[in-house]
């Protein structure tokens, strides 16, 4: 029998995990949603999982595009995670909060971002209440910085000794 969902959940608050923006664009819509459940998957071909809620509308427009950019953010763009968490309400569009650009499949790019991958949609699967995508890498931009870090329900910094 499984533990408590909150035993689970207090548990886990003590991993560390980088701060991913996984955004989309095409003809269902574009959205952007903050994610810390992501991946690399293999080297060949160059692949990614990433995590979101199934019931969220980022999930099924992500689906119905059929591709994504996973944006790791650095340690700057907490603003950008909070606005795309939905934790900071914002008048217009949340990609009025970063540079943006796109790559090959049209999926926003954060320009300033860590490193953005851009993928197409391999799979997905359900499984409880998320839905984890498989994308394959087509495009990367790589930048400069350290990751925006959370744990125990905060940011942290990573300091170099």
């Amino acid at each position: 029998m499984p533990i408590e969902k909150s035993a689970f959940l207090a548990a886990m608050s003590h991993a560390a995990a980088g701060v991913n923006a996984i955004t989309t664009a095409g003809p269902a819509g574009r959205i952007g949603k903050t994610v810390s459940s992501m991946c690399s998957l293999c080297a060949e071909p160059p692949s990614l999982l990433a995590c979101v809620f199934g019931a969220s509308a980022a999930a099924r427009i992500i689906t119905e595009n059929g591709c994504f950019c996973l944006n790791l953010l650095n340690e700057g763009q907490r603003e950008i995670s909070d606005i795309l968490a939905g934790i900071v309400k914002i008048e217009g569009d949340p990609f009025d909060s970063g540079d943006w650009t796109h790559l090959k499949t049209g999926a926003p790019v954060l320009k300033s971002a860590l490193c953005s991958f851009d993928c197409e949609l391999a799979a997905h699967h359900d499984f409880g209440t998320h839905r984890i995508f498989i994308g394959t890498v087509v495009g990367v931009i790589i930048g400069e910085g350290k990751p925006l870090v959370y744990s125990q329900r905060q940011y942290r910094r990573i300091i170099e000794h």
